[in-house]
């Protein structure tokens, strides 16, 4: 089963009841941890191309049997209310202090070698522990081990090539002026209107909540189900700020860095290149 189309064929190939269900997303578990090892570890074990393919393929029946589970009551329309309101907050957060970061480095003497810094900033689910993992009401009715699971998703997304690295983040140079970084800078994605898509969060239970783009990029763009999300607790915002700056000879003399060398990168490189400021 190589996409969510094949594995929802196979699961509606099943009898359709919730014993079923939870069936399949215990003895998935089950062979995950036999595949993974049966307590979270710092980062997963080293695994060949052939365990690699099969973890992909069940951590896809698993996401899949969750969310055919997931029948949202009273409780859990008002815990993703909460959480969404949590995810918006936070990326209004990252940006604010994303361009609070761009204006204080563009105001400073840093200013004129801004152009071998770039700012990044970044949202994470990071597992730390037990505590960092929701206890909710209802847990009893998926049969997942919550805690396990969102410790293997978080390392599976960040070694897995076909995910991105984090839960949305953005990157910004030193190019732009203030009032146009500020727009780059700006949560432009957040408009007044709901990012519900999908069978699962178009649900007629959800349909007064005004989904956020973080929330719909953690339940579309990664492999946790919309369960799994509303058990989240440690999200983390990062920005930060990266230098880089290349130094060849051969580079330098053919005038490839032509509009970003400066008087250290001439001496270091022999010192006898033109001048080639902006």
């Amino acid at each position: 089963m190589k996409n969510k189309l094949d594995i929802r064929n196979y699961l509606g190939s099943l009898p359709d009841n919730n014993d079923t269900k939870r069936d399949i997303v215990y003895k998935t578990e089950k062979r995950i941890k036999a595949l993974c090892g049966s307590e979270p570890f710092c980062r997963l074990p080293r695994l060949n191309e052939a365990e690699w393919e099969l973890l992909t393929t069940l951590i896809g029946i698993r996401e899949e049997a969750m969310n055919e589970l997931l029948v949202p009551s009273s409780y859990e329309v008002e815990v993703m209310r909460k959480l969404n309101d949590k995810l918006f907050k936070i990326t209004n957060e990252l940006y604010a202090r994303a361009f609070t970061m761009w204006k204080t480095l563009n105001n400073s003497e840093l200013k004129p070698h801004l152009y071998n810094y770039l700012l990044e900033g970044c949202i994470d689910f990071e597992w730390d522990g037990f505590d960092t993992v929701r206890t909710l009401d209802n847990d009893g009715w998926y049969g997942s081990d919550f805690n396990y699971m969102l410790w293997l998703l978080s390392e599976y997304q960040h070694q897995d090539y076909h995910c991105t690295d984090h839960l949305h983040d953005i990157v910004e140079n030193f190019d732009e002026k203030e009032n146009e970084a500020k727009k780059d800078l700006t949560n432009f994605l957040d408009d007044g209107k709901t990012w519900a898509e999908g069978r699962y969060m178009t649900k007629p239970e959800f349909g007064d909540i005004c989904f956020c783009y973080l929330m719909h990029a953690v339940c579309t763009h990664f492999c946790y189900s919309l369960p799994d999300v509303m058990h989240m607790d440690n999200l983390v915002i990062r920005v930060h700020l990266e230098y880089d700056k290349a130094f060849s000879d051969a580079r330098l003399q053919s005038g490839y860095y032509a509009g970003e060398c400066d008087e250290q990168t001439r001496h270091i490189c022999g010192g006898n290149a033109p001048h080639m400021r902006r």
